[in-house]
């Protein structure tokens, strides 16, 4: 996920090109490398470059684009936890797949400082773990000649031992938009294919970008794209808190916070957490210049998106403490497998504070800017798990929100569409999430790339946002004018990757969904009792934030 241009954070947010593949680029198969930029194999880390498939939409309807499943191709799910002593459930897979005659091995990895701290988790937290875990199954080739593709994979464990497949899943990844292969509607142009891009390529010096008219125009700088502004405002003041009382705290999984003097050594504003010493998360993606192509200088697609996001939370309400989990690289890519330990070590964090009654490990708010579309084949069970995880936050006290993403489509965009209040299957249990769309400034118009349906009942101004940009990223595009001869200073045109402002322009979902995060917390603020931290009490607060979050259909 390579070129990053100044563009918009959908088609947004994915930082790559959108449109209808005027470019007439080829469309890979199901299952093919997708691309350059993505996350890793074997135990927790990003998986390694070329590791990455995606499979069409198989259906749905309702109009607008059909974006892609996107997967890791050496990679399983198997909805359960499964310690170092129990390796039945692995051997069953293992099993399986000799029988279908498959050069593969499935091997488990886990870091020796995660074993003992979540192996030996007893009462309420030992039942969430079993509840919710999911385990990441690697698969190696016994012979070097032979392409994994996890899809191909589990549809023939499902032939061969139907009992086996059922806990199993593709492991899904995450991106702010969804379309992170094609944005709004467009296609993957292959390995070294051409990206038709934000309606077209981007012409160099004098070049237009095309798509004016689309939703890819948000992606244009100068109409809702990633481009650098200076902001005349003082870091927005924090009330003093009244004696005795914490302040709430919104989580944000993304790519971490850079540095800025709004983040800088506040005590309030937290990246990263542990549970009883196992790490939540990855590594601060915002730290350094936020460059992820270093030989063409491409500041990356998704660079100081975390850092975005904190800075909307802390404009809306600043008397929130930031709590930031690092799940997501400077290119958009976040592994469900990885996101989904981050969350669950987070919830159980959470409620072990809250059974001891400690504030320190307290989260109010969980705002997600990410989430992918699922492919028909989705084991039920693995979704009823990442839908339960959401369910088991709300029902201990923590208001939920996720983006609608920014597609352009009605096709649901999890774990937004969790919130499907219309859903005909018995078996999909509601969950009380804020799922949230986008409007244009002056909040009139929903924004054209935002996602739509039943289950998108907040919107918020979404299109042409400012907020916070570390100011240690400057990327390789230049000024196209520099001043020469005997003058004071240096004078030239605006430099398009120079962020040593601070400041930014950005269009996505992923930032009206702070807002509606920003809107709970101060719902939050005028309970009386935010001390109390049993779990009856933080609910009734986290109905009445919800309920004070004003709804508005889309």
């Amino acid at each position: 996920m390579s070129q990053s241009y100044p563009q918009s954070d959908g088609p947004a947010e994915s930082g790559l090109p959108s449109g209808d593949n005027p470019q007439g680029a080829q469309t890979p198969t199901p299952g093919t490398d997708a691309g350059r930029g993505g996350a890793g194999s074997g135990g927790r880390g990003p998986v390694n470059p070329g590791r990455l498939g995606f499979l069409p939409p198989g259906g749905g309807g309702g109009g607008g684009s059909t974006p892609p499943t996107l997967y890791v191709l050496d990679h399983l799910l198997l909805a359960q936890y499964l310690p170092v002593a129990d390796q039945g459930a692995l051997d069953r897979v293992q099993e399986a797949i000799r029988e279908a005659g498959l050069p593969i091995d499935a091997t488990v990895t886990r870091s020796p400082d995660e074993v003992t701290p979540v192996d030996n988790l007893t009462g309420v937290l030992a039942g969430l773990r079993d509840e919710l875990w999911m385990t990441r199954i690697v698969l190696v080739p016994t012979d070097p000649g032979y392409q994994i593709d996890a899809q191909r994979v589990l549809a023939e464990i499902r032939r061969v031992a139907p009992g086996t497949a059922a806990g199993l899943a593709l492991d899904h990844v995450l991106t702010p938009s969804g379309g992170t292969w094609g944005g709004i509607g467009g296609t993957w142009g292959g390995i070294g294919g051409t990206w038709g891009g934000i309606g077209g390529t981007w012409g160099g010096i004098g070049g237009t970008w095309g798509g004016i008219g689309t939703p890819a125009e948000y992606a244009v700088p100068g109409r809702g794209g990633r481009m650098p502004v200076h902001v005349a405002m003082a870091k927005p003041s924090r009330s003093k808190p009244v004696r005795g009382r914490r302040r709430p705290v919104v989580a944000l999984p993304d790519t971490g916070i850079g540095k800025h003097p709004w983040f800088d050594g506040d005590p309030s504003v937290t990246v990263g957490a542990s549970f009883r010493g196992v790490r939540i998360g990855g590594t601060n993606a915002d730290l350094g210049d936020g460059v992820s192509d270093p030989l063409l200088g491409f500041l990356g697609a998704l660079a100081g998106h975390g850092t975005f996001v904190a800075g909307i939370v802390r404009q809306s309400c600043p008397e929130a403490s930031i709590l930031s989990i690092p799940v997501m690289t400077l290119d958009g890519v976040a592994v469900e497998s990885e996101v989904h330990t981050a969350l669950v070590l987070l919830l159980l964090r959470h409620v072990d504070s809250a059974l001891a009654k400690n504030p320190d490990g307290i989260v109010d708010v969980l705002s997600l800017s990410l989430g992918y579309y699922p492919d028909p084949t989705d084991d039920p069970q693995e979704e009823h798990r990442f839908r339960l995880l959401f369910r088991r936050y709300c029902e201990w006290g923590v208001v939920v929100c996720a983006g609608s993403g920014n597609d352009a489509t009605r096709h649901p965009f999890y774990p937004a569409a969790f919130a499907d209040t219309n859903d005909p299957d018995p078996s999909h249990f509601p969950v009380p999430l804020l799922a949230v769309g986008a409007l244009n400034p002056g909040c009139r118009t929903t924004a054209l790339f935002s996602n739509v349906g039943s289950w998108v009942r907040y919107l918020r101004c979404g299109a042409s946002i400012v907020s916070t940009v570390p100011t240690t990223f400057r990327g390789g595009a230049q000024a196209t004018q520099v001043g020469i001869g005997p003058v004071a200073s240096v004078r030239s045109t605006i430099d398009p990757e120079d962020y040593t402002s601070g400041f930014g322009v950005w269009s996505g979902t992923s930032f009206s969904t702070p807002i509606v995060a920003a809107d709970a917390a101060r719902g939050l603020l005028v309970a009386t009792d935010l001390d109390v931290l049993d779990q009856k009490a933080q609910c009734v607060r986290a109905d009445a934030a919800r309920a004070a979050v004003a709804e508005t259909a889309s």
